[in-house]
């Protein structure tokens, strides 16, 4: 009953905790976790004995629908009167008692025996009794059936001894009886062997020799050992004890011998080999027989308990397996007696305590299950003791911290609650807890990120203001804040990819932090933003921060590209400022900076990147400086003025700039291209365009760099754009760039020589070219 109470409340403990901790379950997911699991489970109101929960395992142990079982009271159930019902429904509620034994009506007419445990719970003003069932009927009839068994039997030995004395004493005296006396004698002795005869087992009686030779067997005999009682009588064809399983024979003697010796009744259980070679489990009881003081019979009777045995096995089975299910669960348990002593620990508690079980039971609970809080550091209290005063189950705080015996840190999940007997007293606790470190990372984890930014792991915008609410006050004044402002990141994005950009951000935030003070706090304000918070800074110290943060940045470089970073600050003095107009005032302080350093910034930029591509294929410069010699020579024939001649020649000679996304070996590659590679390469004008829109210096050029590869038949690309649609410059730029194309040598053809390009570019006129541009790009008068 121990163990089954304990696993009763292990797995009330388990379903229960779990089902509560993990935060992702709705309320309709709990409730089919309760209706589908396999324990038979009611929810009934306390008050009125209301059934108002049934889950599917009880509808099918009750044999009623979920209508109408929850259409019913619990007393329609319970065999008890209705007044005895309400007594044990209060006394669950006041937790008086949490365990009964009840007998209930199934919809069939049967009752069965059940064990309930039940537990209160309150919700909208009701007080509702969570009950978990289940059939002990199998287990109460075996035991019933062992006890009647033993009673039955007991009274038969009886019986049949006070028959043989009752037989000896008649014969002795039928001797002396007359005629007539003697056959009553007779008839009376036919009647009682009737009556043995039909006892269930083999009744006996044997001589005390050396072979213990059966002198008297009941027709019993035949069912039991499949032998004829002829074949018993006086060891005629069997000898008794060779029937007796081998190993059980010498027990069994030894047994015989100490019962006669001290003139007692021999009870013992052993197994038999029948006629037919199968085996059966007996019970025999006897006692020795004296006459004038010397020992003469052996009386007896021997049943057949096969089946009760079996049934005991196994019940002992189930009990070892459910022993087996606690030890080897991937939770820890422990239990203890009514003083808190252990008494048993499971492999995981050994594991997470450092205590093995040998080492841990009889010792006082606390010694072995020391447990901090996480934040504090404080000892928490013994669960074991909350549970003994409170008499209910208990819940440790998500931030417990198990010491085990070496002094290793395990944050765990912990529940407790008390073991009680069967007439409800408690008898000891169980305490089932779990290792709880990788949920423990994870919320670690998401606390991490729930405060920080993911890219640099400086706090974030949340965070930030929090401690902005946090360090307002006097005692953190002059409170001073710093935005920066990352020049040229969408640039950095078009020109080499986000991954760049990245990398940008997270050099940026290092030197950043590298500049500021321990106690400072700096956060990621937005994509390319960053925030300080500076206490006990005034002014000037905020000021100096920010240069030394523009000179720590401007030394990290992305590609050879020099970063740089517009600062603001403001200081906060008195109570009466308030800290967003400070803050809005170092934002707009950073903006000025950044409007007076963006033009030469993003032009810088944008040259670097130029330099670097003709540094990484050395044709490309000369091709970029052909195409600008070209584009500068066609617009003075077109008529263009000086501007934009002067403009024209700059987008010539950057019309390529967007190539520097792709790599060396697709613009070195002398195969033919793949459709895949054709579409990365078409990519290049569009890129080029949106790095020059970036700079307000080179902003006029970048739609003609954008669509320098369009057809005037509208076969180009990347918009299709036909005819006058394409910008003027992007013509002019499409005409020098395929010359040149034609007439350079490549990694993947030979150059065309002069008249031969003409040529070709006449063919194309009105097709890929502007035709009126073609016929003057024809007449221009220029050396290759």
């Amino acid at each position: 009953m121990k163990i089954h109470g304990l696993l009763v409340i292990l797995f009330f403990l388990f379903f229960y905790t779990a089902a509560k901790a993990e935060a992702s379950f709705t309320e309709i997911d709990f409730i089919r976790l309760l209706d589908e699991h396999g324990s038979v489970m009611l929810i009934v109101d306390s008050k009125t004995g209301q059934i108002v929960f049934s889950n599917e395992a009880a509808q099918r142990f009750y044999g009623y629908t979920r209508v109408e079982l929850e259409s019913m009271t619990i007393q329609e159930i319970n065999a008890l009167t209705p007044e005895e019902v309400e007594q044990e429904r209060l006394a669950a509620a006041r937790e008086e008692r949490n365990h009964f034994i009840f007998r209930h009506r199934l919809a069939g007419g049967d009752i069965r025996t059940v064990e309930v445990f039940s537990y209160p719970y309150h919700l909208a003003g009701r007080t509702l009794l969570f009950s978990i069932i289940r059939d002990i009927t199998p287990a109460v009839r075996l035991a019933e059936r062992k006890a009647a068994f033993q009673l039955y039997y007991l009274a038969i030995f009886s019986l049949f001894t006070a028959v043989l004395a009752f037989l000896s004493i008649k014969l002795y005296r039928l001797l002396k009886k007359t005629k007539k006396e003697q056959l009553l004698l007779i008839e009376a002795e036919r009647t009682i062997r009737i009556m043995v005869s039909n006892i269930q087992g083999m009744v006996y009686r044997c001589r005390y020799d050396e072979y213990w030779t059966m002198l008297y067997v009941s027709e019993g005999c035949l069912k039991l050992t499949g032998y004829r009682p002829e074949e018993l009588l006086h060891n005629a064809v069997v000898d008794f004890n060779s029937i007796i399983a081998e190993e059980y024979r010498e027990i069994l003697r030894k047994k015989w011998l100490v019962a006669i010796e001290e003139n007692s009744i021999f009870e013992e259980e052993y197994p038999i080999i029948t006629k037919d070679g199968s085996q059966r489990w007996v019970l025999e009881r006897g006692q020795p027989i004296y006459e004038g003081g010397t020992i003469c019979f052996l009386d007896g009777i021997i049943s057949d308990i096969t089946g009760l045995k079996n049934s005991e096995e196994l019940t002992t089975a189930y009990k070892d397996k459910l022993l087996a299910t606690l030890i080897s669960v991937g939770d820890g348990v422990i239990t203890t007696d009514r003083a808190g002593k252990i008494e048993l620990i499971n492999p995981v508690a050994q594991q997470l305590t450092g205590y093995s079980h040998d080492e841990a039971v009889g010792l006082d609970f606390a010694s072995v299950f020391y447990i901090v809080n996480e934040y504090s550091g404080k000892k928490e209290e013994c669960p074991v003791k909350k549970v003994f005063a409170t008499k209910s189950t208990v819940v440790l705080d998500n931030n417990t911290l198990l010491i085990s015996r070496d002094g290793r840190q395990t944050p765990i999940e912990d529940s407790a609650a008390p073991i009680r007997d069967k007439e409800g007293a408690i008898i000891g606790s169980v305490v089932i807890f779990r290792d709880n470190t990788e949920r423990y990372q994870k919320k670690k984890e998401i606390e991490y990120l729930s405060y920080h930014d993911y890219l640099t792991g400086l706090y974030n915008r949340r965070f930030f203001e929090e401690e902005l609410t946090r360090m307002d006050y006097i005692r953190n004044f002059p409170l001073s804040v710093i935005l920066v402002d990352v020049n040229g990141l969408k640039l950095i994005n078009d020109a080499f990819g986000h991954k760049a950009g990245d990398e940008l951000i997270v050099k940026t935030a290092e030197a950043i932090a590298k500049e500021c003070r321990q106690g400072d706090v700096v956060a990621r304000y937005g994509g390319d933003e960053f925030i300080v918070l500076l206490p006990n800074a005034d002014e000037a110290a905020a000021k100096e921060i920010s240069k030394r943060i523009a000179g720590s940045v401007t030394k990290e470089k992305i590609f050879d590209i020099a970063i740089s970073v517009a600062a603001g600050w403001a200081t906060k003095y008195h109570e009466t400022q308030n800290i967003a107009e400070v803050i809005s005032s170092a934002e707009n302080r950073m903006y000025e900076k950044k409007a007076v350093e963006k033009l030469s910034g993003s032009s810088s930029v944008i040259k670097s990147i130029q330099d670097m591509l003709l540094a990484r294929h050395p044709w490309e410069n000369e091709h970029a400086n052909q195409v600008g010699r070209l584009c500068e020579l066609l617009g003075e024939a077109a008529g263009l003025g000086p501007d934009e001649v002067k403009r024209l020649k700059i987008a010539g000679e950057l019309h390529d700039i967007g190539k520097i996304v792709l790599s060396e070996s697709l613009l070195n590659k002398t195969e033919r291209l793949t459709e895949e590679e054709l579409g990365e390469i078409r990519k290049h004008p569009e890129t080029g365009g949106r790095i020059l829109l970036s700079s307000a210096e080179f902003i006029d050029v970048a739609a003609a760099i954008a669509a320098h590869h369009e057809r005037w038949d509208g076969l180009g690309y990347p918009r299709g754009l036909k005819g006058d649609e394409i910008p003027l410059e992007a013509r002019i730029i499409a005409l020098a760039e395929a010359y040149d194309a034609m007439t350079a040598v490549r990694p993947y053809r030979a150059a065309l020589s002069h008249e031969d390009a003409l040529q070709k570019i006449k063919r194309q006129a009105g097709k890929q070219f502007d035709p009126a541009l073609a016929r003057l790009f024809g007449m221009l008068c220029f050396e290759k």
